[in-house]
């Protein structure tokens, strides 16, 4: 059984997520007749995104998610950020608001 992720650690994994999609965004736009071997970087990227959002899935589902649990206690003490509570009340809905949705080719 895997250990579960603390909050520190979700959060590299999605700043790592989000990084990797910068990446792939970045190759999209210079082109795949420019960068020698594009296709295979295209799908490394993609599965490598794949499983690091496989990883935050699969943690949600064993531990409540520890995002909504510290937003909780800052709307509860008043310190939530203007514009968070739309992203709330979509977290609440069961939406993944985690990070963008992931592209498809």
């Amino acid at each position: 059984m895997m250990e579960t992720l603390t909050l520190d650690e979700r959060e590299r994994i999605v700043d790592s997520a989000l990084k990797i999609q910068s990446v792939r965004n970045s190759l999209e736009l210079v082109g795949e007749t420019k960068i020698p071997c594009f296709r295979e970087i295209a799908a490394c990227l993609k599965s490598v995104d794949h499983n690091l959002r496989a990883a935050l899935g699969y943690m949600r589902r064993l531990k409540p998610d520890l995002a909504s649990e510290r937003r909780s206690n800052m709307v509860s003490s008043g310190t939530e950020p203007a514009g968070n509570s739309a992203q709330r009340e979509k977290t609440e809905a069961g939406e993944d608001t985690s990070f963008p949705a992931e592209k498809t080719d």
